[in-house]
């Protein structure tokens, strides 16, 4: 790849992407005005990032990949689905050693390999960096890269290795779905995929990029996007997770022209999401409550973070429960336990 380049300018919020059709054409206008009006609304974001979860599992039983490896798995959700839906075998890798541990080795029971690897451009060892301010030991945003805010993390010695070489040991399958989010780290991941790109073995790769440098030395969107597209892998698909860091879908040139109408019907049930995150037309008190609690605990306070978190958790939300039940079953970092870390 190419020298580092920092921020990438957009001058829209699907610039630079291209799809199998015009299938557009008649939605384009209204798409991008729902897009403007929701893109800081907590819920609509993730709504998006869902809906285009569930296009990446059509997209692999349609195309017929028969192997999923999620890269990043922390509780391995996509891997369980994949499995779930009879699509085929999975392989969930997570870095964390406390993350694989409390969420990641549980997906054993639902039929999926669990590794506990960091992924990147070669066989070896790093140091992962925990970030301290979550208070967990299971933070979603662990990375073998400091960030750029100087965030004070707990650093592990982590075994890594390449998406090449658990191929190896994976074989036989037909084809190969990727699933990446590993916190800045895409582009040394998919550099330790080269040989399998090269043969073609991998036919759809859903891909977290940013266009906006969080860690140090990381690689954006423009420099993932031209190595996918030296391998023959075109975009056509993306949430809106937050304005600078979002998920996207590439898929294999060849299979571009079968999958049109899957692409089409995603592009019309986000349009659809402005019945529930502008209009607010069906929007439940559980959605509002949801809302409010996703603005406020998005902050580095953790003493906050910790009552809201409680709030949420008696009035009925999972994500809470499992927040809190990680934070007592770890515990959050003491001055002891952190000592001396360096940043």
């Amino acid at each position: 790849m190419k020298e580092k380049q920092r921020d990438v300018p957009q001058t829209s919020p699907l610039a630079g992407y291209s799809l199998p059709s015009d299938q557009l054409s008649n939605q384009f206008v209204e798409i991008i005005s729902v897009i403007h009006r929701n893109q800081t609304k907590p819920v609509w974001c993730i709504q998006t990032s869902n809906l285009l979860s569930d296009s990446f599992l059509r997209l692999s039983n349609f195309l017929g990949c028969d192997l999923l490896l999620e890269c990043g798995a922390h509780n391995a959700e996509t891997s369980r689905r994949f499995v779930s839906m009879g699509i085929g075998n999975a392989i969930a890798i997570e870095a964390n050693p406390h993350t694989f541990e409390t969420l990641t080795a549980s997906s054993q029971g639902a039929g999926v390999v669990a590794l506990p690897f960091g992924l990147g451009s070669k066989v070896g060892e790093m140091i992962l960096q925990i970030p301290l301010d979550s208070g967990t030991k299971i933070p979603g945003n662990a990375s073998f890269l400091s960030r750029e805010n100087d965030t004070r993390c707990l650093e592990i010695p982590v075994p890594m290795t390449t998406v090449d070489r658990i191929l190896i040991d994976a074989s036989p399958f037909t084809s190969i779905a990727l699933w990446i989010d590993v916190e800045g780290m895409s582009a040394e991941v998919l550099l330790g995929a080269k040989d399998s790109l090269e043969k073609g073995e991998i036919a759809l790769i859903h891909v977290e990029v940013e266009t906006h440098s969080y860690w140090k030395g990381q690689s954006l969107l423009n420099e993932v996007d031209e190595f996918l597209r030296t391998h023959s892998f075109r975009p056509i698909l993306r949430d809106f997770q937050t304005e600078t860091q979002f998920n996207v879908i590439y898929v294999h040139t060849r299979n571009l022209q079968e999958i049109d109408s899957i692409c089409r019907e995603y592009w019309t049930r986000l349009t659809a999401l402005r019945a529930r995150a502008f209009l607010r037309k069906d929007w439940t008190f559980r959605d509002s409550l949801r809302s409010i609690k996703l603005g406020l605990v998005n902050r580095p306070d953790l003493t906050r973070t910790k009552v809201l978190h409680h709030i949420a958790a008696a009035l009925g939300s999972r994500s809470s429960r499992q927040w809190l039940k990680s934070s007592e079953k770890l515990k959050v970092f003491s001055q002891d336990e952190i000592g001396e870390q360096p940043n």
